[in-house]
């Protein structure tokens, strides 16, 4: 007769869930899994009991490995490291030893990381715009759209 675990009904399912998937990934230690999801030693002891939890481990587990997830793999795994060094980026950017160039690379990389500023295709949202449409009927128009800059206005206090 196969054993069976009672669930903890301290322990929801979609803590079971968010641990299996987590640990799966193998993105961060289960140490600061189980911290970052409130679950202490004797919790983990019971969890690692649960038929439930290694089924859906297992699961998990399957699903991260499978080829068809490789980018996905890729994207979580790359952001996860991209995110690791944002500190050492942030103080290399603040240092006054650092290179001027390499310190507008970083702004530029994490400007982009944050969506702001970008390619010609992107505006800043308030910017003015002029939009003209012509419609000359059975669905042709003529439209003209310009973006009218920012003015920037540098005056400094005597």
């Amino acid at each position: 007769m196969a054993q069976v675990s009672v669930p903890d009904p301290t322990i929801s399912e979609h803590i079971l869930i968010k641990l299996a998937r987590e640990i799966a990934m193998d993105i961060q230690t289960i140490d600061n899994i189980l911290r970052d999801n409130g679950v202490d030693g004797d919790q983990w002891e019971i969890i690692q009991a649960n038929t439930r939890f290694r089924m859906l481990l297992e699961t998990e587990t399957s699903a991260w490995g499978s080829a068809l997830n490789t980018q996905e793999r890729l994207r979580l795994k790359s952001a996860s490291a991209l995110e690791e060094w944002l500190p050492e980026l942030f103080m290399r950017m603040n240092d006054r030893n650092e290179n001027l160039n390499a310190k507008v690379e970083a702004g530029k990389l994490i400007s982009r990381w944050a969506g702001v500023g970008g390619t010609g295709t992107q505006t800043m949202e308030g910017g003015e715009k002029f939009s003209v449409t012509i419609n000359l009927g059975a669905d042709n128009q003529i439209k003209i759209e310009k973006e009218v800059p920012y003015k920037v206005i540098d005056h400094e206090e005597d």
